[in-house]
């Protein structure tokens, strides 16, 4: 098939759920013998969308990439009625009308697509929330499958966004809480829909083995957001560092939401993958506090690598990855927080089993055989019907 991926940022250098699965989606349909074009911007950065790559066609891992220069976005206007809406839950008429028109654009993309669109059996875009992402949706929308990466969010009450879902050509969502909350919470009326899935890497790569080392760390992997509930986690783990404990937390990603100067704290910012399997082979577990996801790849990532993990337990999809994995520990409160780490510690097989648990669930659910083999499922079908 002849299928192009539109998505606001592209490159092995931004690192982001939604961008890391585009990427890795993309490579595996061309090793698959599909015939895939990227559609991205020039922008590297998510804050300022400043363009950085350089305009045209590229080939990246085999995979053609076509950028497109941000023509417009209204930073200031952009970032007051995002701060309104996230305050708010609602934005009006008028305002979120005036929030899609400030974000990030690109319009010569936008043209090219209208052009295009028709060679292409679908396009598959994602995610949702970015506004690049929503107008492009709109240029074809009959032949646009939509990856929402949703979650329970301000931007999915908008009703742009509810429309954009209610017309595309089809939905597919990461995981079944994604799709139970477009469902059942957001009440709309779907024209297709799937649960897809995700993965991160080969399964049968080689790793390192697991070492838990000594002192012990919980190691958290991503974007330092306020938004993914960092506070808490800080918080957390300045407590048990209060009543004595040796546990620092390693944090690799970077961000401006810092960790506290203090020493149970260490920053190594993005690493690379060799770096990042080492801290995964010798974490105590990984942790991710978030309380809104759509799939979150680093749950995976730790389980490939047989680590347990600690997520919040109001986070339905995390919550339910490890309800359903038997892969690691969820918590909400501080004692709860504190008990977990301390099970961890002093029952190594429990955690070693849970590793193991995870990488098995993976293993059955979320490999790239199986997520392309949804992936063309879906398309053949949909395409023809």
């Amino acid at each position: 098939m002849k299928l192009a991926i539109i998505t606001p940022r592209f490159g092995e250098a931004i690192l982001g759920g939604a961008e890391t699965f585009a990427r890795h989606l993309a490579e595996k349909l061309v090793a698959d013998h599909h015939q895939v074009h990227v559609w991205t911007s020039c922008a590297q950065d998510y804050y300022s969308w400043e363009n950085v790559y350089p305009e045209g066609s590229t080939i990246l891992n085999q995979v053609t990439v076509r950028r497109f220069p941000i023509t417009s976005y209204n930073q200031p206007h952009f970032s007051k009625l995002s701060q309104k809406l996230v305050a708010h839950w609602a934005l009006g008429k008028d305002e979120q009308k005036a929030w899609l028109m400030a974000g990030a654009h690109s319009q010569l993309l936008y043209q090219a697509l209208a052009q295009e669109a028709s060679d292409y059996d679908a396009l598959l875009v994602l995610p949702y929330q970015a506004t690049l992402a929503q107008a492009a949706a709109w240029v074809a929308p009959e032949k646009t499958i939509l990856i929402p990466c949703l979650h329970n969010e301000p931007h999915a009450y908008l009703t742009l966004s509810r429309l954009l879902l209610t017309q595309v050509g089809g939905t597919l969502f990461l995981t079944p809480e994604e799709q139970l909350f477009a469902n059942r919470q957001l009440n709309i009326k779907l024209k297709r829909q799937g649960v897809l899935g995700a993965a991160v890497s080969d399964f049968a790569a080689p790793r390192v083995p697991r070492n838990p080392t000594r002192p012990p760390y919980l190691l958290a992997i991503g974007r330092l957001e306020a938004g993914k509930n960092l506070g808490l986690l800080y918080d957390y783990v300045q407590r048990l560092a209060d009543e004595g404990s040796p546990l620092t937390l390693v944090l690799a990603g970077d961000g401006p939401y810092k960790p506290p100067h203090q020493p149970h704290f260490q920053l190594h910012g993005f690493v690379a993958e060799a770096e990042k399997q080492a801290l995964l082979a010798g974490a105590t577990a990984l942790i991710h506090p978030s309380l809104n996801e759509s799939f979150s790849l680093v749950l995976l990532e730790a389980w490939l690598a047989e680590c347990p993990v600690l997520v919040h337990s109001q986070c339905p999809v995390t919550a339910g990855h490890v309800t359903r994995s038997q892969g690691g520990l969820a918590f909400a409160t501080f004692n709860e927080f504190s008990a977990a780490i301390k099970q961890l510690l002093t029952e190594p097989e429990t955690a070693a089993k849970m590793g193991a648990n995870g990488r098995s669930y993976t293993a059955q659910n979320y490999t790239w055989p199986r997520i392309i083999g949804r992936l063309e499922k879906f398309l053949q079908s949909w395409t023809t019907s």
